[in-house]
Protein backbone atom coordinates (compact mmCIF):
# COMPACT_ATOMS: atom_id res chain seq x y z
CA UNK A 1 0.00 0.00 0.00
CA UNK A 2 1.45 3.29 -0.95
CA UNK A 3 1.94 5.88 1.77
CA UNK A 4 0.83 9.51 2.13
CA UNK A 5 3.75 11.92 1.78
CA UNK A 6 4.45 15.59 1.49
CA UNK A 7 6.29 17.25 -1.38
CA UNK A 8 9.34 15.27 -2.45
CA UNK A 9 12.80 16.78 -3.07
CA UNK A 10 11.74 17.24 -6.67
CA UNK A 11 8.44 19.01 -6.24
CA UNK A 12 5.81 16.42 -7.07
CA UNK A 13 2.66 17.70 -8.77
CA UNK A 14 -0.81 16.82 -7.55
CA UNK A 15 -1.49 14.88 -10.76
CA UNK A 16 1.68 12.84 -10.25
CA UNK A 17 0.75 12.16 -6.64
CA UNK A 18 -2.76 11.01 -7.56
CA UNK A 19 -1.40 8.83 -10.38
CA UNK A 20 1.07 7.22 -7.98
CA UNK A 21 -1.83 6.27 -5.67
CA UNK A 22 -4.35 5.44 -8.41
CA UNK A 23 -4.84 1.85 -7.25
CA UNK A 24 -5.57 2.99 -3.70
CA UNK A 25 -8.43 5.13 -5.01
CA UNK A 26 -9.75 2.46 -7.36
CA UNK A 27 -9.74 -0.23 -4.69
CA UNK A 28 -11.51 1.95 -2.13
CA UNK A 29 -8.64 2.17 0.35
CA UNK A 30 -8.68 5.98 0.49
CA UNK A 31 -10.88 7.94 2.87
CA UNK A 32 -9.66 11.38 1.82
CA UNK A 33 -7.08 13.18 -0.32
CA UNK A 34 -5.46 16.13 1.42
CA UNK A 35 -3.79 19.16 -0.19
CA UNK A 36 -1.91 21.59 2.07
CA UNK A 37 -0.88 25.07 0.91
CA UNK A 38 1.46 27.40 2.82
CA UNK A 39 1.02 31.18 2.59
CA UNK A 40 4.77 31.67 2.09
CA UNK A 41 4.97 28.95 -0.55
CA UNK A 42 7.19 26.81 1.67
CA UNK A 43 8.52 23.87 -0.34
CA UNK A 44 5.39 23.82 -2.48
CA UNK A 45 2.05 22.10 -1.86
CA UNK A 46 2.03 18.98 0.30
CA UNK A 47 -0.26 16.03 -0.46
CA UNK A 48 -1.56 13.34 1.87
CA UNK A 49 -3.60 10.17 1.64
CA UNK A 50 -5.95 9.41 4.53
CA UNK A 51 -6.58 5.69 4.39
CA UNK A 52 -9.92 4.11 5.25
CA UNK A 53 -10.20 2.04 8.42
CA UNK A 54 -10.18 -1.24 6.46
CA UNK A 55 -6.89 -0.28 4.75
CA UNK A 56 -4.88 -0.05 7.96
CA UNK A 57 -3.04 -3.26 7.18
CA UNK A 58 -3.34 -4.54 10.74
CA UNK A 59 -0.99 -1.90 12.12
CA UNK A 60 -1.82 -0.44 15.49
CA UNK A 61 -0.39 1.62 18.33
CA UNK A 62 -0.56 1.49 22.15
CA UNK A 63 -2.88 4.51 22.19
CA UNK A 64 -5.29 2.79 19.81
CA UNK A 65 -5.16 -0.44 21.80
CA UNK A 66 -6.02 1.48 24.96
CA UNK A 67 -8.98 3.14 23.22
CA UNK A 68 -10.15 -0.22 21.84
CA UNK A 69 -10.10 -1.76 25.31
CA UNK A 70 -12.47 1.00 26.42
CA UNK A 71 -14.69 0.53 23.33
CA UNK A 72 -13.94 4.11 22.30
CA UNK A 73 -12.86 3.54 18.68
CA UNK A 74 -15.46 4.39 16.07
CA UNK A 75 -12.97 4.25 13.17
CA UNK A 76 -9.25 4.61 12.44
CA UNK A 77 -7.63 6.38 9.52
CA UNK A 78 -3.95 5.89 8.81
CA UNK A 79 -1.44 8.11 7.02
CA UNK A 80 2.08 6.91 6.30
CA UNK A 81 4.21 9.97 6.94
CA UNK A 82 7.03 10.77 4.50
CA UNK A 83 7.12 7.20 3.27
CA UNK A 84 8.81 6.06 6.50
CA UNK A 85 7.03 2.91 7.80
CA UNK A 86 8.48 3.52 11.28
CA UNK A 87 6.89 6.99 11.48
CA UNK A 88 3.13 6.55 11.29
CA UNK A 89 0.13 8.77 11.77
CA UNK A 90 -3.20 7.55 13.09
CA UNK A 91 -6.46 9.48 13.38
CA UNK A 92 -9.03 7.85 15.67
CA UNK A 93 -12.67 8.88 15.58
CA UNK A 94 -13.81 8.44 19.15
CA UNK A 95 -16.94 6.76 20.50
CA UNK A 96 -18.54 6.80 23.96
CA UNK A 97 -16.92 10.06 25.04
CA UNK A 98 -18.40 10.06 28.53
CA UNK A 99 -16.84 12.17 31.24
CA UNK A 100 -15.42 9.06 32.91
CA UNK A 101 -13.97 7.73 29.65
CA UNK A 102 -12.40 11.06 28.75
CA UNK A 103 -10.80 11.35 32.19
CA UNK A 104 -9.29 7.90 31.61
CA UNK A 105 -8.01 8.98 28.20
CA UNK A 106 -6.40 12.09 29.65
CA UNK A 107 -4.84 10.01 32.42
CA UNK A 108 -3.37 7.58 29.85
CA UNK A 109 -1.98 10.47 27.79
CA UNK A 110 -0.49 12.05 30.92
CA UNK A 111 1.27 8.82 31.85
CA UNK A 112 2.30 7.61 28.39
CA UNK A 113 3.24 10.69 26.37
CA UNK A 114 5.65 13.53 26.95
CA UNK A 115 3.24 15.92 25.22
CA UNK A 116 0.08 15.90 27.32
CA UNK A 117 1.82 17.13 30.51
CA UNK A 118 2.76 20.26 28.53
CA UNK A 119 -0.65 21.03 27.04
CA UNK A 120 -3.24 19.04 28.97
CA UNK A 121 -4.99 22.09 30.45
CA UNK A 122 -5.41 23.55 26.98
CA UNK A 123 -6.84 20.29 25.60
CA UNK A 124 -9.27 20.02 28.53
CA UNK A 125 -10.48 23.58 28.02
CA UNK A 126 -11.22 22.96 24.35
CA UNK A 127 -12.82 19.58 25.06
CA UNK A 128 -15.29 21.38 27.35
CA UNK A 129 -17.03 23.13 24.44
CA UNK A 130 -20.71 22.20 24.26
CA UNK A 131 -21.82 19.61 21.73
CA UNK A 132 -25.42 19.32 22.91
CA UNK A 133 -27.80 21.97 24.13
CA UNK A 134 -28.20 20.31 27.53
CA UNK A 135 -24.52 19.58 28.15
CA UNK A 136 -23.13 20.76 31.49
CA UNK A 137 -19.76 19.31 32.49
CA UNK A 138 -18.84 16.97 29.66
CA UNK A 139 -15.56 16.67 27.73
CA UNK A 140 -17.02 15.15 24.57
CA UNK A 141 -16.13 17.97 22.19
CA UNK A 142 -12.86 16.06 21.64
CA UNK A 143 -14.15 13.66 18.99
CA UNK A 144 -10.95 12.75 17.09
CA UNK A 145 -7.63 11.88 18.71
CA UNK A 146 -4.60 11.27 16.57
CA UNK A 147 -0.87 10.90 16.85
CA UNK A 148 2.28 10.71 14.83
CA UNK A 149 4.62 8.11 16.20
CA UNK A 150 8.19 6.93 15.87
CA UNK A 151 7.77 3.35 16.97
CA UNK A 152 5.62 3.54 20.11
CA UNK A 153 6.81 7.07 21.00
CA UNK A 154 4.21 9.76 20.33
CA UNK A 155 5.99 12.66 18.64
CA UNK A 156 2.86 14.64 17.69
CA UNK A 157 -0.53 14.62 19.43
CA UNK A 158 -3.45 15.70 17.23
CA UNK A 159 -6.79 16.77 18.73
CA UNK A 160 -9.94 17.50 16.76
CA UNK A 161 -13.02 19.08 18.30
CA UNK A 162 -16.64 18.90 17.23
CA UNK A 163 -18.46 22.12 16.35
CA UNK A 164 -21.90 20.56 15.97
CA UNK A 165 -24.43 21.49 18.64
CA UNK A 166 -28.02 20.38 19.11
CA UNK A 167 -29.86 17.27 17.99
CA UNK A 168 -31.10 18.60 14.63
CA UNK A 169 -28.84 17.55 11.76
CA UNK A 170 -28.85 21.03 10.21
CA UNK A 171 -28.84 23.01 13.45
CA UNK A 172 -25.54 24.85 13.23
CA UNK A 173 -24.41 27.35 15.87
CA UNK A 174 -21.18 28.66 14.42
CA UNK A 175 -21.21 31.84 16.50
CA UNK A 176 -20.97 29.89 19.77
CA UNK A 177 -17.83 28.05 18.64
CA UNK A 178 -16.17 31.05 17.01
CA UNK A 179 -16.74 33.07 20.18
CA UNK A 180 -15.48 30.22 22.39
CA UNK A 181 -12.30 29.84 20.32
CA UNK A 182 -11.80 33.61 20.18
CA UNK A 183 -12.00 33.84 23.97
CA UNK A 184 -10.18 30.61 24.96
CA UNK A 185 -6.89 32.40 25.63
CA UNK A 186 -4.98 31.02 22.62
CA UNK A 187 -3.84 33.92 20.37
CA UNK A 188 -3.77 31.76 17.23
CA UNK A 189 -7.40 30.73 17.76
CA UNK A 190 -8.40 34.36 18.35
CA UNK A 191 -6.96 35.29 14.96
CA UNK A 192 -8.31 32.16 13.26
CA UNK A 193 -11.78 32.91 14.59
CA UNK A 194 -11.71 36.33 12.97
CA UNK A 195 -10.28 34.89 9.76
CA UNK A 196 -12.91 32.14 9.67
CA UNK A 197 -15.73 34.66 10.02
CA UNK A 198 -14.30 36.45 6.99
CA UNK A 199 -13.93 33.15 5.08
CA UNK A 200 -17.56 32.23 5.79
CA UNK A 201 -18.61 35.64 4.51
CA UNK A 202 -16.66 35.19 1.27
CA UNK A 203 -17.24 31.46 0.71
CA UNK A 204 -20.43 30.55 2.53
CA UNK A 205 -20.65 27.26 4.38
CA UNK A 206 -20.55 26.14 8.01
CA UNK A 207 -18.00 25.21 10.63
CA UNK A 208 -16.70 21.65 10.32
CA UNK A 209 -14.56 21.44 13.43
CA UNK A 210 -11.48 22.82 15.18
CA UNK A 211 -8.14 21.21 15.81
CA UNK A 212 -4.78 21.55 17.52
CA UNK A 213 -1.50 19.73 16.90
CA UNK A 214 1.15 19.48 19.62
CA UNK A 215 4.75 18.39 18.98
CA UNK A 216 7.01 16.73 21.52
CA UNK A 217 9.52 19.47 20.68
CA UNK A 218 7.05 22.15 21.81
CA UNK A 219 5.63 23.48 18.55
CA UNK A 220 1.88 23.95 18.20
CA UNK A 221 -0.51 24.46 15.31
CA UNK A 222 -4.19 25.42 15.48
CA UNK A 223 -6.94 24.91 12.87
CA UNK A 224 -10.56 25.77 12.17
CA UNK A 225 -12.38 23.81 9.47
CA UNK A 226 -15.19 24.91 7.13
CA UNK A 227 -17.53 22.70 5.07
CA UNK A 228 -20.25 23.09 2.42
CA UNK A 229 -18.84 26.30 0.96
CA UNK A 230 -20.79 27.60 -2.02
CA UNK A 231 -18.00 29.81 -3.45
CA UNK A 232 -15.01 27.87 -2.20
CA UNK A 233 -12.06 28.81 -4.38
CA UNK A 234 -13.14 32.23 -5.63
CA UNK A 235 -14.15 33.27 -2.13
CA UNK A 236 -10.75 32.28 -0.71
CA UNK A 237 -8.93 34.02 -3.55
CA UNK A 238 -10.83 37.23 -2.78
CA UNK A 239 -10.04 36.83 0.91
CA UNK A 240 -6.28 36.42 0.43
CA UNK A 241 -5.43 38.24 -2.80
CA UNK A 242 -4.28 41.42 -1.01
CA UNK A 243 -2.74 40.18 2.24
CA UNK A 244 -1.38 36.83 1.01
CA UNK A 245 -1.09 36.99 -2.79
CA UNK A 246 1.07 33.86 -2.99
CA UNK A 247 -1.64 31.90 -1.19
CA UNK A 248 -4.29 33.32 -3.55
CA UNK A 249 -2.15 32.24 -6.53
CA UNK A 250 -1.86 28.68 -5.20
CA UNK A 251 -5.62 28.53 -4.58
CA UNK A 252 -6.19 29.60 -8.18
CA UNK A 253 -4.04 26.73 -9.45
CA UNK A 254 -5.86 24.28 -7.20
CA UNK A 255 -9.19 25.57 -8.52
CA UNK A 256 -8.09 24.83 -12.09
CA UNK A 257 -7.02 21.34 -11.05
CA UNK A 258 -10.38 20.76 -9.38
CA UNK A 259 -12.32 21.84 -12.48
CA UNK A 260 -10.39 19.28 -14.52
CA UNK A 261 -10.94 16.50 -11.97
CA UNK A 262 -14.67 16.17 -11.23
CA UNK A 263 -13.98 12.74 -9.70
CA UNK A 264 -12.70 14.61 -6.61
CA UNK A 265 -15.19 16.58 -4.54
CA UNK A 266 -13.86 19.07 -2.00
CA UNK A 267 -15.50 18.28 1.34
CA UNK A 268 -14.08 21.30 3.10
CA UNK A 269 -10.97 23.23 4.06
CA UNK A 270 -9.04 24.20 7.18
CA UNK A 271 -7.41 27.49 8.10
CA UNK A 272 -4.28 26.87 10.17
CA UNK A 273 -1.83 29.02 12.13
CA UNK A 274 1.25 27.97 14.06
CA UNK A 275 2.78 29.88 16.96
CA UNK A 276 4.98 31.82 14.54
CA UNK A 277 1.77 33.13 12.91
CA UNK A 278 2.48 31.18 9.70
CA UNK A 279 -0.70 30.57 7.75
CA UNK A 280 -1.58 27.43 5.83
CA UNK A 281 -4.71 26.06 4.15
CA UNK A 282 -5.68 22.39 4.10
CA UNK A 283 -8.18 21.07 1.52
CA UNK A 284 -9.90 17.68 1.80
CA UNK A 285 -11.22 15.75 -1.21
CA UNK A 286 -13.48 12.73 -1.46
CA UNK A 287 -13.01 10.49 -4.48
CA UNK A 288 -16.25 9.80 -6.37
CA UNK A 289 -15.82 6.60 -8.38
CA UNK A 290 -18.95 7.23 -10.47
CA UNK A 291 -17.32 10.36 -11.94
CA UNK A 292 -14.57 8.43 -13.64
CA UNK A 293 -11.16 7.01 -12.68
CA UNK A 294 -8.61 8.96 -10.67
CA UNK A 295 -6.21 10.61 -13.08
Amino acid sequence: MAGGTGAAERMETLDEFVARHREDFVEGRVDMLGVNLAADGGHGPAFKIYYADKAGGGRTHPMIEFLRQKDMVRSVSMVEDKGDPERLRYDVRLAHETRENMEDVFRWLQENTGIFPLCGDEIRNLAAMKVTDGQTEDLSALNFLGCMSAGDTVTVLKCHYSTGIGSCKYHFTDEYYLDYLRDCGIPAFARLSQMTRAALGHCGGYLWGAGADYWLTGEKKYKIYVQLSFFLYQGLIELFEKEAPLMAEQIGRLMLWSVGHPEFMCMGFGLALDEQDRLSLNFYYHYKRDNGPAR
